[in-house]
């Protein structure tokens, strides 16, 4: 964004030049190469298309003399706070909306079991579980639980101690899907997807996510019998 280099936050006006723009500095980040500018700058380091940008405003759309109500929420600035608002609501929705998160429970609970390869015995002990004992139990409602079981020598006896600590009756924090983020992480590791399709599954928005994951839609969360997984997800 040009906040902790010279690079402008201003682009230029022309959209295609800007996404020029955008394409160079990310993948400089991405191989930690110097960030230089590739729009051609004016004397002074503006951009033209920043000087015509500014120019076509009119007077009370120019950022430096736009005056914003005492108390009024910011105004965005760009794409990427919009899609973080955006992403903000999606996941106040989901928390409001907890009694109907995961309607495919029973679905996710056989998925849990397959890809933690837990016994008999602590297996027909989770299919047995009231609804909101079983997701917490798999980690798809509050935060003290991975959906992944990773860096346990017996997945089935820590289920059971999970199991315990659900059934204590102390106070849970029951909001849908609080670790989205670490459930992303055990979908992209469970189907080996190519960096392509690490990176649109890490991109898309909370409640497309969830879809494509099989949490809130009929999609599995192991894709089997596909030659290409990622060219799978794609198509979702």
């Amino acid at each position: 964004l040009g906040l902790t280099s010279s690079l402008r936050f201003l682009i230029c006006a022309d959209g295609c030049r800007a996404v020029t723009e955008l394409e160079a500095r990310l993948r400089a980040v991405r191989t930690d190469s110097p960030m230089v500018p590739v729009v051609p700058r004016m004397a002074g380091g503006v951009t033209k298309g920043a000087v015509a940008s500014q120019q076509a405003l009119p007077a009370r759309g120019r950022p430096e003399e736009r005056k914003e109500k005492k108390g009024a929420p910011p105004i965005a600035t760009n794409g990427a706070a919009r899609r973080s608002r955006s992403r903000s609501r999606q996941r106040s929705r989901a928390a409001r909306s907890g009694e109907a998160a995961a309607p495919h429970w029973k679905q996710n609970i056989e998925t849990f079991i397959e890809v933690n390869d837990l016994d008999e015995r602590s297996s027909q002990v989770l299919r047995d579980l009231p609804r909101i004992i079983a997701l917490r139990v798999v980690g798809l409602v509050g935060r003290e639980n991975s959906f992944l079981i990773r860096g346990a020598r017996n997945p089935s006896a820590a289920v059971m101690k999970r199991l315990q600590r659900a059934q204590d009756g102390g106070k849970f924090d029951d909001e849908p899907y609080a670790q989205l983020g670490k459930l992303i992480e055990d979908f992209i590791d469970c189907n080996s997807f190519d960096e392509r399709g690490c990176e649109a599954v890490r991109a898309l928005p909370t409640d497309e996510a969830l879809h494509v994951m099989g949490f809130e839609a009929e999609n599995a969360f192991v894709i089997r019998g596909a030659s290409n997984p990622s060219a799978a997800l794609m198509s979702r």
